[in-house]
């Protein structure tokens, strides 16, 4: 179905005019070539949240987005705008849109950096090794998908054809955006769709389980090039889902996220 990986470009996005975005193939997910995987728009968002200026020395502690509908492989436009200014705290807004459609829409508080006097952090995950080598991905569909080929796995339990929940830690292997630096945060978003795929507990084939948001709440920002998920998914009886993640990094355990699925059988 899509031409050999290595003919793709070496990023996510290209930046056009001000704010303007075009998708290359590596953010074609696995449901329809025609449509961008959730990881990437969602990255390109909170990374429009984390470079926008105030005069505060501000990190992100909540983003959630919502997902309006399918993301297509086409260009889209980002704009972020202050909901609430404050010396502590803020809220911003950002919405994306593709031509006259609004394809996402999403929130993020931002605290002003502060210092407490004792860091207590629940974690059920502990520390958590890099294993030496990545994982060969074996996605549970009959055609490569760019998206997943396009990032680096390396799975401490479970995969994406394993059903259950999963531990893995990930990175890009190329940049969000042609030559520019992709920050932590947006480094995070670009795995943190993911979670549903890799603790997925029902037949891909047989199956539709997809997320219609994602919230994500950081206790501190993540560090380093690989950044890590334990993950998990349960299913209810009238067609919905939710899939609840501890993020981690080498420094331990820093946040936590959730996703609302919508389920249903293929073909219904």
């Amino acid at each position: 179905m899509f031409q050999e990986m290595n003919e793709f470009s070496p990023f996510f996005y290209e930046a056009l005019e001000k704010n303007t975005f075009k998708p290359t193939e590596r953010c074609i997910g696995p449901w329809n070539p025609k449509h961008q995987h959730g990881g990437p728009p969602i990255a390109l968002l909170g990374e429009q949240f984390f470079r926008y200026k105030t005069n505060i020395d501000s990190f992100i502690t909540r983003f959630t987005v919502e997902l309006l509908g399918p993301v297509l492989l086409d260009k889209m436009t980002v704009r972020v705008s202050m909901l609430r200014w404050g010396k502590r705290i803020e809220l911003l807004e950002g919405v994306v849109y593709q031509g006259d459609r609004v394809a996402m829409r999403g929130v993020c508080w931002r605290f002003r950096r502060g210092d407490t006097e004792e860091s207590i952090l629940s974690t059920s995950i502990g520390s958590v090794d890099l294993p030496e080598r990545d994982t060969v991905v074996n996605f549970p569909s009959r055609d490569r998908v760019p998206y997943i080929d396009s990032m680096q796995w390396r799975f401490v339990s479970g995969s994406f054809d394993d059903p259950g929940p999963a531990v893995v830690w990930s990175r890009p292997r190329f940049p969000l955006i042609e030559g520019e630096n992709t920050s932590p945060f947006a480094r995070l978003l670009l795995m943190l769709d993911s979670a549903n795929g890799v603790s997925s507990v029902l037949n891909f084939n047989e199956n539709i389980f997809v997320p219609v948001d994602m919230t994500v709440a950081l206790l501190r920002e993540p560090e380093g090039e690989w950044l890590g998920m334990s993950a998990e998914t349960a299913i209810g009886p009238l067609g919905a889902g939710l899939t609840t993640t501890e993020m981690f990094d080498g420094s331990g355990s820093f946040g936590r996220s959730t996703h609302t699925l919508f389920v249903e059988q293929r073909g219904e």
